[in-house]
């Protein structure tokens, strides 16, 4: 994976009180993703490669929130909420390598949902820009994490070619 991107630019720029509103949700899916990957990298249930992709991955998620001007939180207070904001109750209990990826796996298909919903509700262009760059990036996170599952077989891991959201 190609290393973490962001505009810093975009941070640099206040947002409309309105695209406020709108960042601060995908804003707190962002911070429980990346608790939910630090979290996932500290149990130490994965195996050498799978622990490589979640790594690349948990840097870009530091990259998305830092792009929203956030910053990211961590212990088990920071653990208990991801788990609240993701309704996954299961963050604590990840023993395996197959569990911290689908435990992964529910965390991003959260913040795909996020950033449906948000880039129809963004007033600015370059939210919308930075929203849809990011939600990309997020898919491919999903094909990753969905590869570790099922080695090889690209039908699982694209199973579709078009990252479909839910508002």
């Amino acid at each position: 994976m190609n290393p973490p991107t962001t505009r810093r630019g975009l941070v640099t720029q206040p947002f409309s009180p309105a695209d406020e509103g709108v960042i601060a949700p995908v804003l707190t899916v962002e911070r429980a993703l990346a608790v939910s990957y630090r979290h996932v990298l500290d149990s130490g249930a994965l195996g050498h490669h799978a622990r490589n992709v979640v790594r690349s991955s948990y840097e870009h998620e530091l990259a998305h929130v830092r792009a929203f001007g956030g910053r990211v939180a961590s212990g088990p207070a920071a653990v208990a909420a991801a788990a609240k904001v993701l309704s996954a109750p299961a963050l604590a209990s990840v023993h395996s390598e197959a569990d911290c990826v689908r435990l992964l796996l529910a965390a991003e298909q959260a913040a795909l949902r996020a950033y449906f919903k948000a880039m129809s509700q963004f007033s600015s262009t370059r939210l919308l820009q930075l929203a849809a760059e990011i939600m990309a990036s997020e898919a491919q996170h999903v094909t990753l994490l969905t590869e570790l599952l099922y080695p090889g077989d690209i039908d699982k891991a694209v199973p579709v070619p078009f990252v479909q959201g839910t508002s």
